[in-house]
């Protein structure tokens, strides 16, 4: 139970202890997460096993319930990859998500490589 005179959580703060709300770990353990509207944050395995379910269930979504990110009305966007949080990703933002994810990978691959450089480059010019 929070402590009633405790200030509340910002969303910086919250963003911090950030998790996949689909499998509930922690960016810490599965690398970076996508964010959604309301905090909502899905990780590159999820976001894998999404679109494998999507690709296997290729029928119209439920009427009245909408994906966690785009807010797309199931009889629009298809089926749903849902967690047991109720949280719901759509064929559409899931792919999204997985472009998102390999961009983001690259960068910090190119930031790496450009780093090794620089250090390599130290090290020459010492010598």
């Amino acid at each position: 139970m929070s402590n009633p005179y405790e200030a509340p959580r910002t969303d910086a703060q919250l963003r911090q202890d950030a998790c996949c709300s689909y499998c509930e770990e922690s960016y810490r353990d599965v690398g970076p997460l996508v964010e959604g509207p309301d905090l909502v944050y899905i990780c590159e395995k999820c976001c894998d096993e999404a679109i494998a379910t999507h690709n296997e269930m290729k029928q119209p979504g439920p009427a009245g319930q909408w994906c966690s990110f785009c807010r797309k009305e199931g009889v629009v966007t298809g089926a749903f990859f849902t967690a047991e949080s109720g949280v719901q990703t759509c064929a559409e933002c899931a792919d999204l998500v997985q472009h998102i994810l390999e961009q983001e990978l690259n960068y910090r691959d190119a930031r790496n490589e450009r780093s090794r450089e620089r250090n390599l480059q130290t090290r020459s010019s010492r010598n």
